[in-house]
């Protein structure tokens, strides 16, 4: 799951210090959306074992780590 974010980075990383900052606004735009489904699949899968309040919660927290 790591390894995903690394050409993501790489890309994203190369846009920002190039002069086209509205191409990295629409990757980042576009990166955002690819990973909506693996978003929902994570808290689907969460929420088989914990509540919904819990999984939404344990998602926050990995989020706020990562960031």
């Amino acid at each position: 799951m790591l390894l995903d974010l690394i050409p993501e980075s790489i890309a994203m990383g190369t846009l920002l210090c190039s002069t086209n900052h509205q191409l990295a606004l629409l990757l980042a735009a576009v990166i955002g959306l690819q990973n909506l489904p693996e978003s929902f699949n994570a808290y689907i899968d969460l929420k088989r074992i914990y509540s919904s309040r819990k999984s939404l919660f344990i998602l926050f927290l990995l989020k706020l780590h990562w960031t």
